[in-house]
């Protein structure tokens, strides 16, 4: 296994590396003194998810945001967060942020080698000889190129983020088909089971989780020594079965969908066609006006205080705190409700009332018990707090 490398573009932009953290900031143009430097401290020794949350507050600030990306680097993944006109390649996969308002958040395999260029360029060729190992230089973007050792495996299809994870004997296949063909690009990938592709980084602090109740089994149970009794969870964290079609690369989507929503691969074979049954992933996200973002995958009660709510008592429902010091936002005040692959929104008899408005519809308020499903691009306003959806699976 060769050493990895990572190496600056070529460019008037910045490049910084702290540790396994890069930093790219202006692609071609050379940014701002001050920005640079703010940008630098914001990501100097807080690691991804930390230099995440600074990034969006520091890029809603600025009138004018340069293009802006971070990567972290974990063996043979990187975490990624992009904004502006830069271009993710990973091998034969290539993912823009031109366009993202929020940017776009992803986690890749870097086996095959990694690019965080400007928006419709290549990958440059890297002297052997090039190497950035810390402190900033000028640049335009970032290679990462070279061999390393996988710290995990990818989660299987349906596995909980906080299962144990564990590195495979060997590529995943799929069962009903033989596994697709080895892709030879700029980069040599080998063909291995894609990751998570989009990893969505809450600026809010979570709410404190409510543990449950141990089961009383009897007397028996308490003079037992088993060691394996499983405490149950959530009911709303209990794996909920649909119908769907898989991938060329066997990851459950969407009946309709048109490219897989973790490899990115085109859909439309005659194997992607047939309907099976498999664990609903995560249906898309909600990203909110001061920028922290949440993962929809599986009912939850919005509020000043969702714990107020009877669904989210009988752990039916999560819930998500919602900060608001003008108090225009009623203690349980919208439910997000996932029927299939759809999710829909409603009002919880909240005080102030709540708005959706569709892409290219006009913005109206939610009637009494009315639902509605959500598609990318609706915005919900709720007392002076707001929130725009986005789907996982494009249609």
């Amino acid at each position: 296994m060769t050493e990895q490398r990572i190496a600056a573009v070529p460019g008037n932009g910045l490049v910084y590396r702290d540790g396994d953290v890069v930093l790219v900031v202006g692609g071609n143009e050379t940014p701002d003194d001050t920005l640079a430097e703010r940008l630098i401290a914001a990501v100097s020794g807080v690691g991804h998810a930390a230099s995440v949350r600074a990034l969006a507050r520091l890029l809603l600030s600025e009138p004018s945001p340069p293009p802006v990306a971070v990567v972290a680097i974990d063996g043979r993944t990187a975490s990624i967060f992009a904004f502006g006109d830069l271009d993710i390649v990973a091998g034969e996969q290539r993912l823009s942020s031109s366009g993202a308002v929020l940017g776009v958040n992803e986690q890749v395999d870097t086996t095959g080698g990694l690019a965080v260029i400007a928006a419709g360029t290549s990958p440059p060729e890297i002297p052997s000889w090039a190497s950035l190992r810390s402190g900033a230089v000028s640049g335009a973007g970032v290679v990462v190129t070279g061999g390393a050792p996988a710290t995990a495996a990818w989660p299987a299809e349906g596995e909980l983020a906080d299962g144990t994870l564990s590195e495979p004997d060997g590529p995943s296949g799929v069962e009903d088909g033989p596994a697709p063909e080895q892709v030879r690009g700029e980069f040599e990938i080998p063909v291995v089971d894609e990751p998570e592709g989009f990893e969505v980084i809450s600026l809010e602090p979570e709410p404190a989780r409510r543990e449950p109740l141990p089961i009383d089994t009897g007397s028996d149970a308490a003079d037992s020594d088993d060691r394996d009794a499983v405490v149950p969870g959530p009911v709303y964290a209990v794996p909920v079965e649909v119908l769907g079609v898989r991938s060329p690369r066997g990851h459950f989507n969407h009946p309709e969908a048109r490219y897989c929503w973790r490899s990115g691969v085109k859909m439309g074979s005659g194997r992607t066609k047939a309907l099976v049954t498999g664990v609903r992933p995560p249906l898309g996200v909600v990203t909110f006006d001061d920028g922290s973002t949440y993962t929809v995958q599986w009912n939850t009660v919005l509020g000043r205080d969702p714990f107020m709510d009877d669904t989210v008592r009988a752990q039916t429902a999560a819930p998500l705190v919602i900060v608001d010091d003008s108090q225009s936002v009623s203690r349980r005040h919208v439910f997000l409700e996932l029927v299939d692959w759809d999710v829909l929104v409603s009002d919880l008899g909240s005080q102030n009332g709540t708005s959706i408005k569709a892409v290219d519809s006009p913005e109206r308020l939610l009637g009494t018990g009315e639902r509605v499903v959500m598609r990318s691009g609706t915005t919900i306003r709720f007392g002076n707090r707001s929130f725009v959806y986005d789907e996982h699976h494009v249609r």
